[in-house]
This record gives structure tokens, C-alpha cells and sequence, in this order.
């Protein structure tokens, strides 16, 4: 079973609620978490459409974007020991953002509603997004669409949605207020049909079942951050993890595919190859096609949480 984006969530959902279904399993980019997923895009709506009745126009553009991802790659990039337009491990590099000096404070303020993610009385609800993702921005998380004018971006469409529809059944809910104090009641219903968060695989692994994660560091419609987290809690719960499941994060890889960066893999060769001969995957070899008059090129992924440094 190989499936990316809701695809990826329900290639979890098969590992976890029914086992004996395949013997091996793909999920990329997977949307897992729907209670926190919604809740960092509404976090977002409320940074950056702070009036419901105000939904044309937004405090940054798409030039802006462009010249915020450009600063971060200058920044960043050689932090990871290879200049080349992509971050590696944005979450191991450091990044300021009070240094762009031309955001404005409100500007500031939207921005790092999409960096830190929302949280509530409890702490923490859900990771943001890494940097690196913000050429996605624009049609996920920031807009406006002229086409759709209720609907700016499709993290609005999405997250509002499913609060006003599967949450309060009440279409005309105002989001603008909300403060995640009662965020994890008001999901515990329907989030126990839309997730897919346990960690127990247990009959998974006892069925001889592989699943391999793999996710886009640059994805602005579902943080790798969050994937990252729960192969984390894999881990802890099932230190041999890696004898059945594998996480790849791709660097400067958008949401299922595209970006910057280095990202074609033949996953179900590699799957197959696991499942049918036994041949856990290492460095799995990434490529990237020929255009506009550049060559070809590939680049190894590492099994999460090894990394990829360069000399």
C-alpha cells in the first residue's frame, strides 16, 4: 500500500487499525493528526485573516515570501556543510528572524504563528512548520485566492472547515476567537475516526509487516515536524523500531513531491524489496531530473533520525 497526503494518513491508519491488511506500507507526507493539524491552521487563519469579514488581502505578499525564503537560504544554508539552495535538516540549523529587519511587526507576529504552531493552557497542541516550506506558503497557508474569495488559502478551506463542520456543526462559527482552551474535548470525537497517532504496532511487527515514512522538509500543507515527532514516539515506545519501520525526511521536498530539492524515490521497489527479499533500506537514493539545461542529479537519504552531513 503506498499513499501520500490523506493517502498517507490512511496507509498509517492500515498499519495500526488493520495489520493483517498488507505486508508492506508507504505513507508519505501523511495527514495523521487531524486535531492538530486543524489546529495549526487555524492558528495560522487567525495570525494572518484576523477578521472573518476581511478575506482579499493579506499582510504578505508573494514577492515578500520569496524574498523571506531567500534570506533564510542565506542564513542557513551553508550550515549544513553544502551551499546549494536546500536545507538539509532545517531543524538542526539556526535561524533569526528578527534579523529580516523589513517585516513589519504584524508581519512578524503572522510569520511565527506558521514557525512555533499554536498552544493552549496545556502547553504545546502541535509542532509548526520548518523553515525552508515557505515557498508553499502561498497557496497553503497565506493567500489570498482571488478565485475563492471565502476560502483564501487551502489550509483556510481546510482547517475552518473542519471546525465549523465535523467540530461545532454550526457553518457560520466564528474562528477569530477561538483560544484552544477546549481544543482537545472538542476533537476527542471525531478525531478518534479522522487520526491515526497510536504507536502501537505491535501486531503489525508480529505479522511481519514493513512501513516506511517519508516526508518533505519544505511541505507547508503538513509540517514534517509533526511525522518526525511520531516516529520519535516509535521509537521510545520500540527501541528496534528500524527492524520494521523507517522514517525518510527529504530535504527542500514539497507537500508529496516538487520543491528545490532532491526527491524522486522509487518507493515501491523499495518497499517490495524489503517485504519480498529482506533488504531493509539504508541511504535510499533520491534523484532529480534534467531540466532547463542542468543535469540529472541524485542524492542519498538517510534513515530518520541519522542525518546526511557534508564535508
Amino acid at each position: 500500500f503506498l499513499g501520500c497526503s490523506r493517502g498517507g494518513g490512511q496507509a498509517m491508519m492500515e498499519s495500526q487499525r488493520y495489520p493483517e491488511d498488507f505486508d508492506g506500507i508507504v505513507a508519505g507526507a501523511p495527514a495523521f493528526d487531524w486535531a492538530g493539524f486543524a489546529a495549526t491552521g487555524l492558528n495560522i487563519v487567525q495570525g494572518f485573516y484576523p477578521d472573518p469579514e476581511v478575506l482579499d488581502k493579506t499582510i504578505l505578499t508573494r514577492k515578500e515570501i520569496q524574498r523571506l525564503f531567500e534570506e533564510i537560504i542565506e542564513q542557513c544554508d551553508d550550515q549544513d556543510g553544502l551551499k546549494d539552495g536546500i536545507l538539509s535538516d532545517p531543524a538542526k540549523v539556526e535561524f533569526d528572524l528578527n534579523a529580516v529587519k523589513w517585516l513589519s511587526t504584524d508581519q512578524r507576529a503572522a510569520i511565527s504563528t506558521i514557525y512555533n504552531g499554536p498552544d493552549n493552557q496545556n502547553g504545546k497542541i502541535h509542532p509548526g512548520f520548518p523553515i525552508g516550506s515557505e515557498m508553499e506558503w502561498a497557496t497553503w497557508l497565506v493567500g489570498p485566492n482571488p478565485n475563492q474569495p471565502d476560502n483564501p488559502s487551502l489550509g483556510f478551506f481546510f482547517c475552518v472547515g473542519l471546525f465549523r463542520n465535523f467540530i461545532f456543526n454550526d457553518p457560520d462559527w466564528d474562528y477569530s476567537d477561538y483560544d484552544f482552551s477546549t481544543w482537545a474535548q472538542d476533537w476527542e470525537l471525531a478525531a478518534s475516526t479522522l487520526s491515526a497517532v497510536d504507536t502501537n504496532l505491535d501486531e503489525f511487527k508480529a505479522l511481519g509487516g514493513k512501513l516506511i515514512l517519508w516526508h518533505g522538509w519544505s511541505d507547508a500543507a503538513l509540517p514534517a515536524t509533526r511525522t518526525a515527532q511520531y516516529f520519535d514516539a516509535l521509537l521510545e515506545r520500540d527501541p528496534g523500531i528500524h527492524d520494521y519501520a523507517r522514517l525518510y525526511l527529504i530535504p527542500g521536498c514539497g507537500h508529496c513531491g516538487g520543491g528545490p530539492g532532491i526527491s524522486q524515490v522509487d518507493w515501491l521497489s523499495t518497499i517490495a524489496d524489503w517485504v519480498e527479499n529482506d533488504n531493509a533500506p539504508e541511504a535510499v537514493i533520491a534523484s532529480k531530473g534534467a531540466r532547463r539545461g542542468r543535469e540529472g542529479t541524485t542524492r542519498p537519504l538517510s534513515p530518520y533520525p541519522m542525518r546526511t552531513i557534508y564535508k
